[in-house]
């Protein structure tokens, strides 16, 4: 592995595990083994490192929610993209967890933040349009645009309600199902859109994701 691309995943792990505001360059070296000069010649500062990491991740998560062209789209290919999505955002959760602080900081990377937003919004809702043309939602373009802004503020927050809300302590591990417990959140949402034909699957399939949260031991 290159050098830069250590870097950016070395910075990646500190900030997940440590928060970004108290992890420096200079941290981040010493990890790695390098100088800061070493680091300073891939990455002039903390910003840009953050801003790297940011691009990646969007980069990522839009491939994510290519809708196929090659057949209908089916409530398992939404869940699939749910789950994956979940999943990207665990491991790169800093960017969501300290984001206000981030974004007050970096007036380059909130421009870049709400422009991925929109890009997002612009991808669910072709999502759910692909859901009704395939008999599968009965949704107008009004709640297709709701429920799109609704999936995005559950699975963005969901790992700090968790942390918050559900563990005993902040730092407390989160298995994967509960990680994917915000996937059934969704999907509860949008399970009232289900045709007739399609709801009993919809269901099972968000009867999948899960976990009685009021009964954990924690």
């Amino acid at each position: 592995m290159k050098t830069r691309d250590k870097i950016l995943a070395e910075s990646l792990s500190l900030f997940n595990t440590q928060g970004e505001r108290v992890v420096s360059t200079n941290h981040i070296a010493a990890h790695l083994g390098i100088s800061p000069g070493n680091l300073y010649y891939h990455f002039p500062n903390k910003k840009a490192i953050i801003r790297e990491i940011n691009d990646q991740h969007q980069e990522e998560m839009l491939a994510l929610l290519e809708v196929p062209e090659d057949r209908p789209f089916t409530i398992a290919d939404k869940a699939e993209m749910m789950e994956s999505l979940v999943e990207m955002l665990w491991q790169h959760q800093f960017l969501y967890r300290d984001v206000e602080h981030m974004l007050a900081e970096d007036p380059e990377l909130a421009a870049s933040h709400r422009l991925a937003f929109k890009v997002y919004l612009d991808y669910a809702m072709k999502i759910h349009e692909a859901l009704a043309n395939a008999g599968l939602q009965e949704t107008t373009a009004n709640e297709r645009r709701d429920l799109s802004y609704n999936a995005w503020i559950i699975i963005t927050n969901w790992i700090t309600f968790l942390r918050c809300n559900v563990t005993s302590t902040l730092d407390q591990a989160l298995s994967p199902a509960l990680i994917k417990r915000g996937v059934y959140q969704v999907l509860a949402i949008e399970q009232v859109y289900a045709t007739p034909a399609a709801l009993n699957d919809m269901k099972e399939l968000t009867q999948s994701y899960y976990i009685d949260l009021e009964s954990l031991d924690f």
